[in-house]
């Protein structure tokens, strides 16, 4: 399985950082709170051995002096008449190549690295070696950037904000689903599913392994998540909690935020949008299906009413899944397991059609028919059953 920071929009978000520390640029990395795991990980393993960078982690305390952290560590001995200071790091043959990445920090230990960083980007930018060390700093746990001055070209400040797409999700979901029942009910979860997650994969982990009906009514499974993070006890979603991001040219609220502050119709508006975008096109492939199998037995012209004004329909390829019920209802020459199967699919669709006068989405006892599970075989043995010979004719062709 693909793991997180190999899908496309992570992924992205990585190798930014990796091109401006090939380029000599030291990075300053901001990241909300609840960020997936791995993210250390998987920037080493942009570096391979041999490349020509020297990959180092310093982890920092809240105490300690980040310029103290570099001698102390990797120039002792150098002479006490050397001055401590961020040119002395970009001028010391011995750190050519280093890539430092320095994380742990903490609201004590960020600002004298900020101070440092902001000396040693100038003393980098105007360096005469060939290869000074490149710092990339990890700000996580939404510690703030703050006044940071951006002004040169060794520096630049990379947030993840709105690093993951819709596609990003559906794949990773999509992976992991454990409802396979049916194809049909898999595609449902896995849309569902990455509607409600958006960018947390937490939010996938959590409901990938729920039933359908769960999936469906995810709120308790969401106001769990947001008790446990501690929103429930702040007022504002924040990006930098992890409660609110930019996600596809939108800001959007985590799900798990809306549920715990019963903001219910947002909720389900995005379970519906995983829905429709599964369920209609299903339902428009089999209303053709419909068509094909029916060839001849529709009734052609069919009036129907929009209130109260006649609608009358010349071309059978324009009936739609509520005509077709109406006509296979209405006669008595259809199979039941076809009747049932036709009204099952007008009833998925007036669901879907109607979420906004009725707020609800389709329930999950509706998509687990037998109907929809054998709606191939149905189909099938109805079109057998119309191309049966009659005994009769078999008799007197002899």
């Amino acid at each position: 399985m693909l793991d997180w920071w190999e899908l496309p929009g992570p992924g992205r978000f990585i190798q930014s950082i990796v091109s401006d520390l090939q380029s000599g640029i030291n990075v300053v990395v901001s990241l909300p709170q609840h960020m997936p795991q791995g993210f250390i990980q998987a920037l080493r393993c942009r570096f391979p051995s041999g490349d020509g960078f020297l990959f180092e982690r310093l982890k920092c305390s809240g105490d300690e002096l980040c310029v103290k952290v570099l001698f102390d560590r990797f120039l002792p001995d150098l002479p006490f008449s050397v001055a401590r200071e961020p040119r002395t790091v970009a001028d010391n043959d011995d750190l050519n190549g280093y890539l430092f990445l320095v994380h742990a920090l903490t609201a004590d230990s960020w600002p004298a690295w900020r101070g440092f960083l902001e000396v040693y980007q100038r003393a980098r930018h105007g360096s005469q070696k060939p290869c000074p060390p490149t710092f990339c700093l990890l700000l996580e746990d939404g510690l703030q950037v703050g006044t940071l001055a951006v002004t040169s070209p060794c520096l630049n400040v990379r947030t993840y904000r709105g690093a993951v797409t819709s596609l990003d999700m559906l794949l990773y979901v999509s992976e992991r689903v454990s409802e396979k029942s049916s194809e049909l009910l898999r595609q449902v979860a896995t849309a569902v599913i990455s509607n409600l997650a958006l960018w947390d994969l937490s939010v996938a982990d959590s409901l990938c392994a729920e039933s359908l009906a769960t999936i469906l009514e995810p709120n308790s499974v969401l106001s769990s998540l947001a008790t446990n993070r501690g929103w429930t006890r702040i007022q504002k979603a924040t990006w930098e909690i992890g409660a609110e991001q930019s996600f596809e040219g939108s800001q959007r609220v985590h799900s798990a935020w809306l549920a715990s502050s019963g903001e219910s119709e947002e909720l389900t508006r995005r379970i519906w949008r995983g829905q429709i975008a599964i369920l209609f096109p299903f339902i428009e492939e089999r209303r053709q299906d419909l068509l094909r199998s029916l060839a001849g037995s529709l009734v052609i012209p069919h009036t129907k009413f929009r209130g109260t004004i006649p609608m009358t329909i010349h071309d059978p390829a324009r009936l739609e899944i509520g005509d077709i019920d109406y006509q296979v209802r209405t006669s008595g020459s259809y199979p039941d397991e076809l009747k049932h199967l036709i009204k099952c699919l007008k009833r998925i669709r007036d669901d879907l059609a109607h979420f906004a006068e009725t707020g609800k989405c389709v329930a999950s006892e509706r998509l687990r028919g037998s109907e929809l599970r054998d709606w191939e075989g149905i189909l099938r043995r109805y079109s057998a059953s119309t191309q049966t010979v009659p005994k009769s004719l078999k008799a007197g062709a002899g």
